[in-house]
């Protein structure tokens, strides 16, 4: 799923900024990139965003964003990774964190191609971990 998103520009040289970044940043993205960033026009950007402060508004950027599986993308490869450093669920609550582990781990495990021993020891590894932060 992907958004466009317009960055409005108020001083001048933030707009070749912007761009340059984004590009740069479009380029990185190789294959996975949405559609190109491109400067806008002060009038293109006011068509996009009426609601905008027109005192000193001199254009836009626009970029597309996009939405990705965190597994596939951002390298999420662990039962203890996605429950304590990307949801904080460990954190919060540790007894839900233990129930739900099982199936974050049947989960990554279709994901990234793993067997039935690779989940078993993920959750071993993960409720050795939660054991440290469950209140009695």
């Amino acid at each position: 799923m992907n958004r466009p998103f317009i960055i409005p520009v108020y001083m001048g040289w933030t707009q070749p900024y912007y761009t340059i970044g984004l590009t740069i940043y479009d380029l990185l993205s190789r294959s996975l990139s949405l559609e190109r960033s491109l400067p806008y026009s002060r009038k293109k950007t006011l068509e996009c965003i009426p609601t905008l402060k027109t005192k000193d508004l001199k254009g836009g950027v626009i970029y597309q964003d996009g939405q990705f599986d965190d597994t596939r993308f951002e390298m999420a490869k662990t039962v203890e990774d996605i429950l304590t450093r990307r949801t904080k669920t460990l954190f919060s609550d540790a007894k839900e964190s233990v129930r739900i582990a099982p199936e974050v781990a049947k989960l990554l495990a279709q994901e990234l191609g793993h067997n039935k021993q690779w989940e078993e020891l993920q959750i071993s590894n993960f409720n050795t971990i939660a054991a440290n932060y469950i209140l009695n």
